[in-house]
């Protein structure tokens, strides 16, 4: 039977990755934070990188609450784990002891973090992408990366859909964190780096590589409309096609 997909919002992710941190029994805040970030301890600017991403979750679900109409929705309510998160979030002392801010992550801020997810499941609900989809999109990605090295493709092309294929592999990398928009920004800064420079980005018709580049773009798209369920970028895929010359 398969598994059914979690709910994947900003505030469920949030809450996913606290209440890891939460149960970490390592001494150091570093050593908390890379485990729940699936990385190596020692990683320092990986771990900052990430914590400023998570913030800047928490700045988005705060946002999507407080535009809420204020006589159907409490904010206060909704808000009030928010404090607590912060200060975590922001105890800049990666070698500190943990026991220090793990206290933040009390029964009533994680609490309140699943209320908040439950409110945005309801109003703009994003299921979480399968990680089979996910694994397999990052081979393709590694796969291209490394036939690009021999590629006949003019120089500026490869650079250009190397630099993006870096892109879609930081947005898989941060997926729990960034979830299914880190993804659509990484296509739609493709799209819309085509549509700024296509003649300088077009090369021959017969290479693969390009419409390998083209197929990645495609299955980001499909696979983050079905989870956000908003409709694809239809004919984005099309107009990069024409702009490389694929």
């Amino acid at each position: 039977m398969a598994k059914e997909p979690r709910e994947f919002n900003p505030a469920a992710r949030l809450h996913y990755i606290l209440q890891k941190a939460s149960q970490g029994r390592a001494a150091a805040v570093r050593q908390v934070w890379a485990a729940a970030f699936g990385i190596k301890e020692d990683d320092y600017a990986g771990i900052f990188w990430r914590l400023t991403d998570l913030y800047r979750v928490v700045l988005e679900i705060q946002a999507r609450v407080e535009a809420l109409p204020a006589d159907e929705v409490n904010h206060d309510l909704y808000l009030r784990p928010f404090p607590n998160v912060k200060k975590v979030l922001t105890y800049g002392n990666l070698d500190g002891a943990w026991d220090t801010i793990k206290s933040y992550l009390d029964g009533f801020t994680l609490g309140g973090l699943e209320f908040c997810a439950d409110l945005l499941s309801r109003l703009s609900p994003e299921r979480e992408i399968p990680a089979n989809d996910l694994a397999e999109l990052k081979r393709e990605v590694g796969e291209l990366l490394s036939d690009l090295i021999e590629s006949t493709l003019p120089p500026e092309l490869k650079e250009f859909i190397a630099a993006e294929l870096r892109r879609v592999q930081l947005a898989i990398d941060t997926y729990e964190i960034r979830g299914a928009s880190g993804l659509r920004d990484a296509l739609a800064h493709s799209l819309g780096a085509v549509v700024l420079g296509p003649v300088a980005l077009r090369g021959p018709e017969s290479a693969k590589e390009q419409k390998r580049f083209v197929k990645i773009l495609e299955t980001i798209d499909k696979i983050t409309a079905i989870a956000t369920r908003i409709p694809q970028m239809v004919g984005g895929a099309t107009t990069l096609l024409k702009s490389l010359g694929a």
